[in-house]
């Protein structure tokens, strides 16, 4: 069954001089194997909008239903949100990843096949397993913390920034193991400033503006439209040049590669087409 969101509201600091209105009245429906991004400018109610649909945060009005049940009221172990790798704390990688099946009720060697299954997943070798956390790469821990996650087994997850911070194949990596997930039949929604690396592997996309939903629907039909730059989202660089091809009469697709945009720029010089 599909996760429903229902006039979500959200307030910090509600009744003071400097209250604000995070999220007012966000409707959505997310289905089971979906890749969702969500983007915005700062400040457009992202990482509360994950917050709430995770169950960390309790939304001042709406509702967040899961199976048929309303989440807000009696709570949910159906999900999980991603936590920085800081939040890593156990003596070895597997040990911590073996908390999350534990705390779900596991026994300690299920607990441990899921996460040893879970640190494959991500990408590490076994050389991690019985690694210090702390002894890692930033990208090694952020893998283990998804890691830890992903053994929990939870129905829908909720991604904060997970490439902030990483180079670009720590991006795509990770890019790669979210859009694997989903084939898998889990939904995956994650919130990100990094339109380059993760519109290409998302099949939706939500745009918030000022806590409300500005714009729902595929990555390419939105990139296409006017609006993105005045919120402050730059357009990845295949985008720009699709958009820019587009108008030169050019049917390029959002994701267009270096090489095709290169031949159509050729061809267009070629025929004396006007590049302003």
């Amino acid at each position: 069954m599909p996760l429903i969101a229902k006039g979500l509201c959200y307030t910090y600091n509600r009744g003071e001089p400097d209250e604000v209105k995070a999220l007012n009245g966000i409707d959505l429906t997310i289905e089971a194997g979906e890749l969702v991004l969500v983007a915005g400018p700062n400040g457009s109610g992202k990482t509360t909008l994950m917050q709430c649909l995770s169950g960390l945060l309790k939304p001042a009005s709406g509702s967040v239903i899961i199976d048929g049940v309303d989440a807000v009221k009696c709570g949910s172990t159906a999900m999980s949100i991603q936590f920085p790798e800081r939040a890593l704390f156990e003596r070895t990688v597997l040990d911590d990843v073996t908390f999350g099946p534990l705390n779900r009720g596991k026994g300690k060697e299920e607990a441990r096949q899921c996460a040893i299954r879970a640190i494959e997943a991500v990408g590490l070798g076994d050389d991690a397993l019985l690694a210090r956390p702390m002894s890692l790469s930033q990208g090694q821990r952020r893998l283990a913390a998804l890691a830890g996650v992903i053994a929990a087994g939870p129905r829908y997850l909720f991604l904060d920034e997970p490439t902030a911070g990483l180079d670009s194949n720590g991006k795509e990596r990770i890019a790669r193991i979210m859009a694997g997930l989903a084939r898998d039949g889990m939904a995956v929604v994650v919130a990100s400033h990094d339109l380059a690396h993760l519109m290409g592997v998302c099949g939706r996309m939500i745009v918030l503006d000022k806590g409300r939903v500005a714009m729902d629907g595929r990555p390419g039909d939105i990139v296409s439209l006017e609006g993105l730059e005045r919120m402050g989202l730059a357009l990845p660089p295949s985008a720009a040049v699709a958009r820019w091809l587009r108008g030169k009469g050019v049917d390029a697709p959002w994701d267009i590669g270096p090489e095709e945009a290169a031949e159509h720029l050729r061809r267009i010089l070629h025929e004396g087409t006007r590049m302003d």
